[in-house]
This record gives structure tokens, sequence and C-alpha cells, in this order.
């Protein structure tokens, strides 16, 4: 999906975060996300939107050296906003 087409799972997940004091699962970001006007603007098909929000995610920081978002553990994967890493406790950075 380009980054044209409109809200996508990675902005989606990106307005999730700003919100957010610490990092989070793919599937926090999708419950939060999902309660809130976020859900609204994002269009999707398909019978798991959750699944689809952590693929993207995973490719985005794997592939995009200039995503927004930095995975910050493995296993479980949490997610961050680049721009607030220097809020990160010691604890959770890589």
């Amino acid at each position: 999906m380009s980054r044209n087409s409109g809200y996508t799972f990675l902005d989606f997940a990106e307005d999730v975060l700003k919100s957010s004091e610490k990092p989070l699962l793919s599937s926090e970001i999708w419950e939060i996300g999902k309660s809130s006007e976020f859900l609204k603007k994002l269009k999707f098909e398909g019978k798991t939107p959750h699944q689809t929000l952590g693929a993207r995610l995973y490719i985005d920081v794997r592939d995009n050296p200039n995503s927004k978002i930095i995975k910050v553990t493995d296993r479980p994967a949490r997610f961050y906003l680049k721009s607030k890493m220097s809020s990160l406790p010691a604890d959770l950075s890589k």
C-alpha cells in the first residue's frame, strides 16, 4: 500500500503510539486504536486486521531506514516512536 493511498496501518500505529507512554505490542496498538477515532480513518478488508498491523510494523521497521517507528524489544516485540526514544526507560532500550 503506497503512502498516497490514504490512512495506512502505519499511520494508525503512529497515532496510537503518539499517545502511549511506553512501547506496545502490535496487539496492544490494535486494541487501543480500535476503540479510537483512528479506526474510522483506516480502510481495510479481511478478518485479521490486527495481524496485518503486526506484519506492516515488522516489515517497515526491518526494511525502511526512515521509519518513524522502532522495535525496542524482541520476544515479545514492542514498538515505539523513534521521536520518543529519549523518554524510554533504559531497561527497555536495546
